[in-house]
């Protein structure tokens, strides 16, 4: 079975942690360990096997109040996402509420940390993953494209929901040289019945943004926003907690009769002290009308938007989703997902998305089976641009 206790720490490596320095709080692979231990002011670090690892708890200071540690955490505030100083508490919109100290929070995460996902059915990777020439695979599937699909309409065609009672099986390749960019370009590939596989969309993080920001587009050469086959953006906040995903409008501040839609909101729970331990996610979708088409949400500012509506309660034409919690598995003491042999390897970015109402429809399922592949697939009411942005986000850096 592929099993995944938890990832290196160091940016850009997705190797399963091994070791973990005590003084730095950090996790790493073997090759990461090496690297840490060439620098003269680390030399002495006690690094150990991650099981050997002193609970320690890390100072923190408060980003409101500088010169004050991180030293409790709100129980009762529901907006309160991140741990609170003694001045913090002392506030107006803490008063009254109960606070539990760090050092018993920090307890429960290491508790947590020892987080797999595995999948039940397979041990080793399918060996047609094992070798991918990513620009060759994915001109084949455009031309695959051309010939199973008119051109004109393809854009629609992402864009519409799935057919009820098919899963649109896919897979998504990641290209990290794709034109010589620092940023990597995501390939989806439709997965059909008869072996064959169609590109579908391409995404790829915009430079020079403030924040991560995403285009997506049905043309694997031509991902500018000016483009005929831009199809929409995704966007996430200053923490890399909240996402939203646009279609192609204009922004409603400079032509609001061809404003832009919101296709999804996303949401990633803080961990306490922006430690990693299990991500917890909310989608929020819109709905679907008598004639199973969307709801068009056209916000007029982004106080208005998905995610928004969603804090306030306002549930009216929207969907909420949330990721599947895992079941806790006594022979390898450990949570465990099962993929139905769709993902092979262990990665905290494994996910399947469900409605609390029935967690035995799966609406969309993500997680990795290579180095730099992973399979997705969606369900309606999800159309493919709509799971592809909620993938990309899966693969963003953030504190969650």
């Amino acid at each position: 079975m592929a099993q995944h206790i938890l990832e290196c720490d160091t940016k850009n490596c997705e190797g399963n942690c091994e070791f973990y320095c005590n003084p730095c709080h950090q996790k790493f692979c073997e090759q990461c360990r090496d690297e840490h231990l060439k620098s003269p002011e680390n030399k002495n670090h006690g690094v150990v096997l991650y099981q050997q690892r002193k609970r320690q708890l890390p100072v923190e200071k408060c980003k409101i109040h500088p010169t004050k540690e991180l030293d409790m955490f709100c129980d009762e505030c529901d907006e309160c996402q991140t741990p609170v100083c003694s001045k913090c508490a002392s506030e107006v919109e803490h008063r009254g509420h109960i606070f539990t100290d760090s050092e018993s929070n920090y307890t429960q995460i290491c508790r947590d940390e020892d987080f797999h996902v595995y999948d039940s059915l397979y041990e080793y990777m399918p060996s047609e993953y094992q070798t991918i020439n990513v620009q060759e695979d994915v001109a084949k599937c455009a031309m695959a494209r051309e010939e199973a699909l008119e051109p004109n309409n393809f854009n629609s065609f992402v864009l519409r929901p799935a057919p009820q009672g098919h899963v649109m099986e896919c897979k998504i390749i990641r290209d990290k040289k794709a034109n010589g960019r620092s940023s990597p370009t995501y390939f989806l590939l439709l997965e059909k019945a008869d072996g064959k596989e169609v590109f579908l969309l391409a995404g790829r993080k915009r430079k020079k943004s403030k924040t991560s920001n995403y285009l997506i587009s049905t043309d694997p050469t031509d991902l500018s926003r000016g483009g005929k086959a831009y199809v929409g953006k995704l966007r996430t906040n200053l923490l890399g907690t909240q996402f939203t995903l646009f279609d192609n409008g204009d922004s409603p501040k400079s032509n609001y009769g061809n404003a832009r839609k919101e296709l999804v909101g996303i949401i990633y729970e803080t961990s306490v002290l922006a430690f990693m331990g299990p991500r917890r996610m909310t989608i929020i979708i819109p709905g679907m009308n008598s004639d199973h088409k969307r709801v068009d949400i056209k916000p007029g500012s982004d106080s208005d938007g998905l995610i928004n509506r969603y804090k306030r309660k306002n549930m009216q034409n929207i969907v909420e989703l949330h990721n599947r919690t895992p079941v806790w598995n006594n022979e390898i003491q450990s949570h465990v997902l099962n993929f139905h042999g769709r993902v092979t390897k262990g990665s905290v970015k494994n996910f399947r998305i469900v409605h609390d109402n029935d967690v035995k429809y799966i609406v969309m399922q993500f997680g990795r089976v290579a180095k730099d592949v992973f399979t997705m697939d969606f369900n309606y009411p999800l159309c493919a641009v709509q799971a592809f942005g909620i993938a990309l986000s899966s693969f963003d850096s953030k504190l969650a």
